[in-house]
């Protein structure tokens, strides 16, 4: 629900790995602002390319294929066009 995705998002805000470009798309998620900055079938093609191309030589890229996943599947529910911080919206049941 709505509620705790906000309480992500304050937890989210306070790593003290988050670049600018994080804090700036966490401040999309809070109003719910899903235009599209990088739609999210080129971040899971990307993605793609990364397992593809890295995965026979490393051992630990399944969280990537799993974040793949999240990607492939946010593309397959017709959000492909979104912008990555749509990906709550799969959550959130929109």
């Amino acid at each position: 629900d709505g509620q705790h995705g906000d309480q992500m998002i304050d937890l989210m805000e306070k790593l003290p790995v988050m670049s600018p470009l994080m804090t700036r798309l966490m401040g999309k998620l809070r109003p719910a602002d899903y235009q599209p900055n990088f739609p999210i079938h080129l971040v899971e093609k990307d993605l793609g390319y990364f397992v593809e191309l890295l995965a026979p030589e490393l051992r630990a890229v399944s969280f990537v294929e799993a974040t793949r996943q999240c990607y492939a599947h946010a593309v397959a529910r017709g959000k492909g066009g979104d912008d990555i911080t749509g990906i709550r919206q799969l959550f959130d049941g929109v």
